[in-house]
């Protein structure tokens, strides 16, 4: 999924955490990296902001690992949003 906001667009993919993130974490990363790759740089394409968006916590561990790829992050927790500090303006 692509989401344009105001100049900036973003590249989300979207996963479902089962009983251990890192699954759905590795999902990702791969999967934001291939598009970027093929739909972006191949085309000689501006590099969007990436983002990873999660129906439950990852954990902190996680959270780390996607920051230091520059991936920014969107997970539901009980009645509330918890995001990366870059993807907090999405999330109204």
């Amino acid at each position: 999924m692509v989401i344009k906001a105001n100049t900036q667009e973003w590249l989300v993919e979207a996963k479902i955490v089962g009983l251990n993130a890192e699954i759905a974490v590795r999902e990702t990363i791969g999967q934001l990296f291939s598009y970027r790759h093929f739909y972006y740089r191949e085309a000689r394409l501006q590099d969007p902001q990436l983002l990873a968006l999660f129906n439950a916590p990852i954990g902190d561990a996680f959270e780390g690992l996607l920051h230091s790829l520059e991936i920014e992050f969107i997970y539901r927790t009980g009645s509330h949003w918890v995001t990366s500090n870059n993807a907090a303006s999405l999330v109204t």
